[in-house]
């Protein structure tokens, strides 16, 4: 830990998830990191959460990512600028460069690059004077509000008003309908398993629900229980043994970087 408050990483420190998945949760500096069962993830996260909490950073259950108690407030809760504004208010995410996402109240999509994590097809495209839009899916509600419900979980917390407002619900309204509603059964085994529990939100002022640290240690199960139905479907009958669904998309990023013209066939 620096003077200044930020913290020095070497190229074979990594912050883990709390379920040690290792996705969203893992920042490294220049390293490869390598897998770790979730039972060791936990500890490392539990490591890490003890360092950054004695060194005076704050972030509530399930949440990966740390503020400084000097800077924390209802604006700055140590999360990146393009996710704060979508989260509490109607505001769509219009993403600019290389894999970036554009996320608005019907459709998601991805640029060029997404997959792969490569520049060429993004430059393609710039080149030919077209959009450099790799994915594009108009989802229904359903899937938007599953969709939003995991950016959420970044803050380890679903934002009744954030969510009300997305979806064009009146804000002044009873602020604990409708996220119990569209998550009915959810929601309650949630609280009843005590994974979640009812907060005044990161802010002390908005009605959220929240990760309890029982909840962050088993964050990838917590936020599949909100997952559209049809991906749930989709997650129980994928037998990992014989599914080609990643070989597929390792093929596309792997072509996507050494093609030089024209769409990547991966049939």
């Amino acid at each position: 830990m620096r003077a200044d408050g930020t913290v020095a990483v070497n190229d074979r420190a990594a912050v883990v998830g709390a379920d040690g998945s290792g996705i969203d949760g893992v920042w490294a500096c220049g390293a490869s990191v390598s897998v770790v069962d979730v039972v060791s993830g936990q500890a490392q996260a539990a490591l890490a959460r003890a360092v950054l909490e004695d060194a005076g950073y704050v972030a509530n259950p399930g949440k990966n990512t740390f503020v400084h108690r000097r800077v924390a407030s209802a604006a700055d809760v140590g999360t990146s600028d393009y996710l704060t504004p979508p989260r509490h208010w109607r505001h769509a995410i219009l993403g600019m460069g290389l894999g970036t996402q554009t996320f608005t109240h019907t459709s998601i999509s991805y640029n060029d690059g997404s997959v792969g994590k490569n520049l060429l097809p993004y430059l393609r495209s710039v080149d030919a004077s077209r959009l450099p839009i790799q994915d594009f899916y108009e989802l229904p509600r359903t899937q938007m509000m599953a969709k939003f419900v995991a950016v959420a979980f970044y803050f380890g917390e679903i934002d009744r008003r954030a969510f009300r407002a997305k979806f064009d619900a009146d804000v002044d309204a009873d602020v604990d309908a409708d996220v119990d509603d569209a998550f009915a059964a959810e929601a309650a085994f949630v609280k009843a398993r005590g994974l979640m529990h009812e907060t005044g939100g990161q802010s002390g002022s908005s009605s959220a629900l929240s990760l309890t640290p029982e909840g962050a240690k088993h964050f990838a199960g917590v936020i599949a229980l909100f997952f559209a139905p049809s991906v749930q479907r989709y997650l129980v009958n994928r037998d990992p043994d014989h599914a080609t669904d990643m070989d597929v998309a390792r093929k596309k990023g792997a072509q996507a970087g050494r093609l030089k013209t024209g769409p990547v066939d991966v049939s």
